[in-house]
């Protein structure tokens, strides 16, 4: 079968510090792809027929040109997502992205305990931010996936968490593992000792 969905990441830097980020993007600062390398490589994917792509980073919407990338790509009839801590979903561009063209937006959340997730997340306030976030895309007709990275502080609430996410109008629900890479690659204490329980 052809491979008909890629993931492109336009930044390699986040402000957010995940105590499991495979990626350590808090140290990364200031690496955004340029306008051009991303057409260049949407008219790629497109020749070899992929039909979804997925705009991620880092943390993609600190790109200053995130617009114009979803628009660009939806122009040629891509199912444009992108995956986002949320800090960043203001009302204002929700609006801007969904005219865009965007489809379907990613965010995390840790815990329904507003401390832990902040904790897990690495900033303050991330909690109250991303459910704000998930607020300003249902309103503007975003479907929405909320993603839990489980860890042994929060693998407990997976149950609360799916409950939580119907609560608040979001389309889907996710459970990744943790990658030991990045600022996970040496926390033993948060990997899942019986992941088939």
């Amino acid at each position: 079968p052809k491979v008909r969905w890629a993931e492109i990441d336009i930044t390699e830097y986040c402000d957010l510090n995940c105590i499991w980020c495979y990626a350590d993007a808090s140290k990364k600062k200031n690496k955004f792809m340029s306008f051009e390398t991303f057409k260049k490589i949407i008219k790629k994917l497109v020749q070899n027929e992929l039909i979804q792509i997925t705009i991620s980073g880092g943390e993609p919407l600190l790109h200053p040109k995130i617009d114009k990338f979803v628009e660009y790509a939806s122009k040629y009839d891509l199912i444009v997502h992108i995956n986002s801590n949320g800090f960043y979903l203001s009302e204002n561009l929700a609006k801007v992205l969904k005219l865009c063209g965007l489809t379907q937006i990613q965010m995390n959340i840790e815990s329904i305990n507003p401390e832990l997730h902040d904790f897990i997340r690495g900033k303050k306030g991330a909690y109250k931010r991303v459910l704000k976030a998930f607020e300003n895309a249902y309103k503007n007709e975003i479907n929405t996936v909320a993603l839990t990275v489980i860890t042994a502080f929060n693998f407990n609430q997976l149950r609360e968490l799916l409950l939580f996410a119907k609560e608040h109008n979001i389309t889907r629900f996710r459970v990744w593992d943790m990658v030991p890479r990045g600022r996970g690659k040496n926390q033993q204490d948060i990997y899942i000792k019986n992941y088939s329980k």
